[in-house]
């Protein structure tokens, strides 16, 4: 899990577009903001677990979102719709969530 900007400087206006801090960009020792759209990342490791992923959903966060209800949400949804599929048994291993804290 992760929250992410797309950084879109180049748009003069777009709806619910925000201002995205960025950490130390283009060779920058300082951080600042830029125009862009903040989104949710799920990502699935292999099952060994290396450094593989596959992206499984993203939501883009709105003005008004709080960022921590809505990847706690979108992450039980990601659960929900694995075990449905039938791609986790109560027989495997446990299903390990890491999120980035920022």
């Amino acid at each position: 899990m992760d929250v992410s900007p797309w950084l879109r400087s180049d748009a003069a206006y777009s709806p619910e577009r925000l201002f995205c801090l960025v950490h130390g960009r283009n060779g920058r020792s300082s951080d600042h903001v830029v125009p862009g759209w903040p989104y949710s990342f799920v990502a699935a490791l292999t099952p060994d677990r290396t450094s593989w992923t596959e992206v499984l959903d993203a939501v883009r966060l709105g003005p008004a979102d709080n960022a921590a209800a809505v990847t706690a949400d979108q992450l039980r949804a990601v659960v929900d719709r694995l075990i449905a599929a039938g791609q986790w048994h109560h027989d495997d291993r446990d299903i390990l969530d890491v999120m980035d804290a920022g």
